[in-house]
């Protein structure tokens, strides 16, 4: 739906994977677990009193229009100057509450970005084995 709730085509499974341990697991298995930083909890709870300070990339995958909007009014002015924004579901059909947002948000805010469309390919697993 355009108001950014989830679609009736979403299953409760694509949200698994989310709980504050598997997003550790995860980070573990990558070997990034010493550099990133976990705070559990919904994005208008959690954002508002974050400590982070300075952003040099900021990777959003939230899918839905309201969360879309509470991350970048929060995280938005931290980023650094040259730093990047990805939006993942910017371009997806089944989210379009996620370009709604991002669109709106550009809109309203003095600092715009210069935005700049690829699309990013899946690197195979095996690559360079």
């Amino acid at each position: 739906m355009i108001d950014g709730t989830v679609p009736s085509s979403s299953n409760s499974k694509y949200f698994a994977g989310t709980s504050e341990n598997e997003v550790r697991d995860f980070f573990r298995t990558l070997s990034l677990h010493d550099r990133i930083m976990v705070i559990p909890g919904f994005f208008g709870n959690t954002l508002p009193k974050s400590p982070v300070k300075l952003i040099s990339l900021l990777i959003l995958d939230c899918d839905l229009y309201e969360s879309y909007r509470t991350c970048l009014e929060y995280l938005y002015p931290k980023v650094q100057e040259d730093g990047w924004i990805i939006l993942d579901e910017y371009f997806s059909p089944k989210y379009p509450g996620a370009r709604i947002a991002v669109d709106e948000f550009f809109l309203t805010n003095l600092k715009n970005p210069d935005l700049l469309s690829i699309y990013l390919q899946s690197i195979p697993t095996n690559a360079g084995t």
